[in-house]
C-alpha cells in the first residue's frame, strides 16, 4: 500500500489574524517600540498587513486603505519624539559614532590600521590571517585611519580628497561629513603612519582648495565610550 503524501498547511485563525502585526505606507521614521501597535491601528483596519525591515521602520508599496497623513503620524508621537528619518542621517550619525563603512576599509589596510585591533583574538588558536597580521604588527604600520576635524565649518571634505603636509600628499579622506550632533566638519582619512599624531596639523584640498585640518584624539565624537548604549 503506497502512502500519500500530504502537505501540511498552517491557516490562521481569526483571531490570529487580528492580532498579526500590520505594515504601513507612511514615510520611514525612527521611533520606539512601544508606539508602534498605536500607530498601526490609528492608520490600518486591515490585519494582513504587517511591518518590517531594518531597523523596524516602515515600508512597503502604496496601500488604498491609509486612514491618516505622514502628518497625523508625527503629531501621534509627540510624547515620543517622533520626527522625519532620512536615510541620510545614518551617515552622519555613523561618522559622529565612529562606525566605519565603505572606504574606511581602504585597500591594503587591516583591522590593524583601521582601529580595530582589539576585535582579533591573537590567543585563540590559529585563523587565516594570523601570521600575516602578526609579521605587520611587529614590523610596524605604515598608514592608520584616523578621525580628523575641519577649521573651516563651511568645508566638507569628500571620499577622495587629499591630505596634505607642506606640499606632499599624506593621505586622502574616507569619509566625511558636518557633524550635526558634535557641530563641527569631521572626517576619517587614511594617513601616512608618521603624520598620524593626535593634533597634527595638515591640510586637505577640497574642489580645489586646500584647508587645515586636525588629526583628533580617534574617529569617535560622539559617546565614544559608548556609555549611551549600555545604560
Amino acid at each position: 500500500m503506497v502512502k500519500k503524501k500530504t502537505k501540511k498547511v498552517n491557516v490562521k485563525t481569526k483571531k490570529e489574524k487580528k492580532q498579526t502585526t500590520k505594515m504601513t505606507a507612511a514615510p520611514t521614521v525612527w521611533t520606539p517600540f512601544d508606539l508602534f501597535d498605536d500607530i498601526d491601528r490609528y492608520f490600518f483596519e486591515d490585519p494582513w498587513f504587517r511591518r518590517s525591515g531594518w531597523m523596524r521602520p516602515w515600508t512597503g508599496a502604496l496601500i488604498p486603505d491609509v486612514k491618516h497623513t505622514a502628518v497625523d503620524l508625527i503629531d501621534l508621537g509627540k510624547e515620543y519624539k517622533v520626527g522625519p528619518y532620512g536615510l541620510a542621517v545614518t551617515d552622519i550619525t555613523g561618522i559622529e559614532k565612529g562606525y566605519l563603512f565603505g572606504p574606511d576599509y581602504y585597500e591594503g589596510g587591516t583591522p590593524l590600521e583601521w582601529g580595530l585591533g582589539w576585535t582579533v583574538a591573537f590567543d585563540k588558536g590559529d585563523f587565516n590571517g594570523k601570521e600575516a597580521l602578526l609579521k605587520r604588527k611587529k614590523e610596524g604600520l605604515k598608514t592608520k585611519l584616523v578621525g580628523f576635524e575641519v577649521s573651516d565649518p563651511e568645508v566638507v571634505a569628500a571620499t577622495g580628497d587629499k591630505l596634505f603636509k607642506v606640499d606632499n600628499v599624506v593621505g586622502e579622506a574616507t569619509n566625511a561629513t558636518y557633524g550635526i550632533t558634535v557641530g563641527k566638519s569631521i572626517g576619517r582619512a587614511r594617513v601616512n603612519i608618521e603624520y598620524a599624531n593626535t593634533g597634527e596639523e595638515l591640510e586637505v584640498e577640497h574642489k580645489g582648495k586646500r584647508t587645515k585640518v586636525t588629526v583628533a584624539k580617534n574617529y569617535r565624537w560622539y559617546d565614544p565610550e559608548n556609555k549611551r548604549l549600555k545604560r
